[in-house]
């Protein structure tokens, strides 16, 4: 059964608002403690680590969030992220540890953890997205985002997301300032704004950056929080349903190389189908 907007409630189920909201809060919490850290890489994984947990925590059963890595068959690979979603049912990564390599048909949501956003960090933002963005599950192009409800077309998308921290930008028509600095890096660049699907601020809003749209979250609600997690998961529930096993085979190769044939031809001297042998 389908619940058009139209028809939803107008407020957030109680349980839902709190449990976002207490999760605002962690991370505001989270984030002091990790400043008593002086390393900037160990001061950056205890950053990524909340994210990851409040993923893991909120998500269906069937996904597995990991930080690492994905390649394609062509043997492409993307950098290194802070959260990648799989489905933990159909999948598995090709390595496994502490991060792992997934294989890019695999992969479905890519979320970066960013402490402060500013300029030299959209620039990466945006390098990183595109390298994602052109990796080819299924030896294909990865095909762009559903528009205005429009049905989704052949092939495999990538949900690609973006959770700071912070942002160098007053609060003071936040959302269209953020919007218009990542139009001014992505012409500089020449990387279309459409790499990048959403970017999340707490305690400033939701940018849905390829759309040029933007939503402001006010105060403490975690109003833009939810609808992150939402669109998340909508994409993960929609994606994963329509997305094709993973072809193992194909990374393992032909597997042929080394074998050797016991089998005998027929009439070979000393084969036991030759007439030597025959009584």
């Amino acid at each position: 059964m389908k619940f058009a907007h139209r028809h939803r409630a107008f407020k957030v189920s109680a349980p839902l608002d709190k449990n976002i909201q207490s999760a605002l809060l962690r991370f505001a919490a989270d984030f002091l403690e990790s400043d008593a850290f002086k390393h900037a890489q160990t001061k950056g994984n205890e950053r990524e680590h909340p994210v990851r947990e409040f993923m893991r925590q909120r998500l269906p059963a069937a996904f597995r969030v990991d930080c690492g890595e994905a390649i394609d068959l062509f043997g492409n690979t993307s950098p290194q992220v802070d959260l990648l979603v799989s489905d933990r049912q159909r999948n598995f990564p090709l390595v496994e540890g502490s991060s792992v390599i997934l294989p890019v048909e695999a992969l479905l949501v890519v979320v970066e953890v960013k402490s402060l956003l500013d300029r030299g960090e959209i620039k990466k933002i945006l390098q990183a997205a595109k390298r994602f963005k052109a990796l080819k599950p299924f030896k294909q192009q990865i095909v762009a985002r559903r528009q205005r409800g429009k049905e989704a077309g052949d092939g495999s998308r990538i949900f690609y997301s973006v959770f700071g921290y912070g942002t160098d930008l007053a609060e003071e028509g936040w959302a269209k300032k953020e919007h218009g600095r990542f139009l001014e890096v992505s012409a500089e660049l020449g990387i279309p704004l459409q790499v990048v699907d959403r970017v999340y601020i707490p305690n400033r809003g939701l940018l849905d950056i390829g759309g040029e749209k933007g939503f402001e979250e006010k105060g403490n609600s975690g109003a833009g929080l939810l609808q992150f997690y939402m669109h998340m998961l909508n994409f993960l529930i929609r994606e994963n349903g329509r997305r094709e096993s993973v072809p193992y085979l194909e990374y393992a190769g032909r597997m042929a190389g080394g074998w050797k044939s016991f089998r005998e031809k027929p009439g070979a001297p000393g084969s036991r189908f030759s007439g030597d042998n025959v009584k």
